[in-house]
């Protein structure tokens, strides 16, 4: 763990968050934040540089890494109610945003995944999003997240160490990697203790489709060459440490495309076998 002051560190260099840094749901973007890959205080992140940290760092293809990045600083609806998917506006109402925002063509493409605070720009004028505000909810973020509460339970920003064990404790072959099998089968354990857990609880799915999608990205980017497993201590780096696993030998792919986590995240659905409404 480095204590050297934040500026002085060098990109690439790990040290946790300070005090009064910012950090999001994400452990994956999170470490490129204690890395230094985005500005080490979560705050005023550009799309491209979210994209570029997510494509150079974690082998994200560049339609993937796009597609992940860009959506998200359109603006938040007014008044959403998280539990109703957020209204799309008319096709041409998009594009016309989308080339004066700068969003175009991925907006286009997705319009219901919105968080940026309205107005929010950085002094050029350019869309930024704090690293906090992508917990906004509905949008991307979702209940039943592997290691965050739900938001109508509190905190949906934070990993909870019991959740976190419980992750790491799912493995099947005594704590060495954790499968594909192992993590659909924990998704499905979380689904029904919150079905009992959370009254407020909003599982569609839309919500099934981002999990999965987001444990197929870890499979993609931490995992072996067919996105089968994971090791375990690296899943325990990227998520106790929000520290990028590279001491433990993690290496980045040369490229995780859309297609090699859509067929990750269907392989996962399949296992589950979840129909809705659950």
């Amino acid at each position: 763990m480095s204590k050297e002051s934040p500026k002085s560190l060098t990109k690439g260099t790990y040290s946790p968050p300070g005090p009064n840094d910012l950090r999001s749901p994400c452990p994956f973007i999170n470490s490129l934040a204690n890395h230094g890959y985005l500005p080490r205080d979560g705050r005023n992140i550009l799309a491209k540089d979210l994209q570029s940290a997510t494509q150079s760092i974690g082998g994200v293809s560049y339609f993937l890494s796009s597609m992940l990045s860009h959506p998200i600083y359109l603006e938040q609806p007014p008044h959403h109610d998280p539990a109703s998917p957020q209204t799309a506006p008319s096709l041409w109402d998009r594009i016309r945003t989308a080339i004066q925002t700068g969003t175009f063509p991925w907006s286009v493409i997705r319009c219901d995944t919105g968080m940026r605070p309205a107005g929010q720009k950085d002094e050029q004028g350019r869309l930024v999003l704090n690293l906090d505000q992508i917990a906004y909810h509905g949008a991307v973020e979702h209940d039943i997240s592997l290691t965050r509460l739900d938001a109508a339970q509190g905190d949906n920003l934070s990993a909870q160490p019991d959740l976190v064990r419980q992750l790491l404790e799912s493995s099947s072959d005594g704590g060495k990697t954790l499968s594909l099998e192992d993590l659909a089968e924990l998704r499905k354990r979380r689904i029904e203790k919150q079905k009992s857990d959370n009254p407020e609880l909003v599982y569609t799915e839309r919500e099934h489709r981002l999990g999965c999608g987001e444990t197929a990205l870890l499979l993609g980017v931490f995992g072996d060459e067919k996105g089968d497993r994971v090791r375990a201590d690296f899943v325990r780096t990227l998520f106790e440490e929000e520290r990028l696993p590279v001491e433990e030998g993690w290496t980045r792919k040369a490229k995780v495309g859309f297609r090699d986590v859509a067929k990750i995240s269907k392989r996962g659905k399949a296992v589950m076998g979840i129909t809705f409404p659950v």
